[in-house]
């Protein structure tokens, strides 16, 4: 599983700046092609290069595989990136889903001993990156559940806890009980592990998501907000969207989202 594509632009010298792109499904499924990593390619014709990996899977593979594997293609493109025309000085994470979970924990986690195995190459590299752009991922997953409660976007019933509690227990390699998987949750929520050196953070979301609770991403730019500044946190709440919209994959998004990390991330 732990294989990474490398995409250059077709115009321009490098090295390039650097997007590292995580896709979702729920931690269980999806691959370097997946749907989602198409938005990230738009990219490229923005100057940018774009890397998409593949992780391990849960449930044969549980937390913290998936974040070992992020961890280690960061180490692997700063330690390689000069063969690869990238300029790792200049190095963005950006996930969709279960990627934007990951993104946003490898973006707060960074050199956490216990969210990383260096065994798996490049040890002596730094895992800090410059930027991370989360898109509707899940940062308080104990609060899941009672976040959609809250936003009453579904029903305080034991099916759609259960429904929403499966793909975490699965993630967490525990048994599909909501007060287990609170028991587990913290050390798999980026909000824990929030300090002050943590890169600029761009967070989108749609108000209707049905998979993933806006609340997430609103809790999760509050407590980056208290701890970075307003200036190193931006909250783009997308009125109306779902989980996915083809909103957040067009080209005016797409355009935004590139234009942040320039500006996060200036050229020397």
């Amino acid at each position: 599983r732990e294989r990474m594509d490398i995409y250059l632009p077709n115009e321009g010298e490098g090295p390039f700046p650097v997007i590292l792109f995580v896709h979702g499904g729920g931690w269980v499924d999806g691959a370097k092609d997946y749907w989602e990593v198409h938005a990230g390619f738009k990219a490229l014709s923005f100057g940018f290069a774009v890397c998409s990996m593949e992780y391990r899977l849960a449930p044969e593979h549980p937390h913290p595989a998936q974040i070992h594997d992020v961890k280690a293609a960061i180490r692997f493109l700063k330690a390689h990136g000069a063969e690869y025309e990238l300029d790792t000085s200049r190095l963005a994470l950006w996930g969709a889903s279960a990627g934007g979970h990951l993104v946003s924990l490898a973006g707060t986690s960074a050199n956490h001993p216990e969210l990383t195995d260096r065994s798996m190459g490049c040890p002596d590299e730094s895992e800090a990156v410059n930027a991370v752009v989360d898109w509707y991922g899940p940062t308080r997953v104990d609060k899941m559940v009672e976040d959609f409660v809250e936003l009453r976007q579904i029903n305080d019933t034991a099916e759609d806890s259960g429904e929403t509690d499966v793909f975490v227990s699965k993630a967490l390699g525990c048994k599909p009980d909501h007060e287990e998987i609170i028991a587990h949750a913290k050390e798999f929520s980026p909000i824990t592990y929030i300090t002050k050196d943590c890169p600029p953070f761009l967070i989108q979301h749609g108000t209707a998501d049905p998979m993933v609770p806006v609340l997430q991403s609103i809790r999760f730019d509050k407590a980056l907000t208290d701890v970075l500044g307003e200036d190193k946190v931006t909250l783009d709440l997308l009125y109306g969207q779902g989980h996915g919209s083809l909103v957040f994959e067009s080209l005016d998004n797409i355009k935004r989202v590139t234009d942040w990390l320039y500006e996060v991330m200036p050229a020397e």
